[in-house]
């Protein structure tokens, strides 16, 4: 979603969920343990929005990077038994 902003490191990525008018309506925490250049795995540290996410604390998403270009990269997303892909694109915001 146009709507979410991630910063990530390492090891620790945040999400922050945006309101349409520049301003953030909550962030989320997560710790990220990578297995290869390609493939990691996200686990819910925190957030400031627990009620409306569809993510607890604890629950692991595996995602693999399935192709990469200068302005960002696709993947695949997997929570339990669903399924997830999208695409990330890099700005310098």
């Amino acid at each position: 979603s146009e709507d979410i902003r991630i910063e990530r490191t390492d090891d620790r990525q945040i999400e922050y969920n945006l309101n349409g008018d520049g301003g953030y309506t909550y962030t989320d925490y997560y710790s990220v343990v990578w297995v290869n250049e390609c493939e990691y795995y996200l686990t819910l540290d925190s957030t400031d929005n627990e009620s409306d996410l569809q993510f607890s604390k604890t629950d692991t998403m595996w995602t693999k990077i399935t192709s990469i270009s200068r302005t960002g990269y696709s993947f695949i997303a997997v929570k339990g038994t669903k399924t997830f892909e999208g695409e990330l694109k890099k700005t310098d915001a």
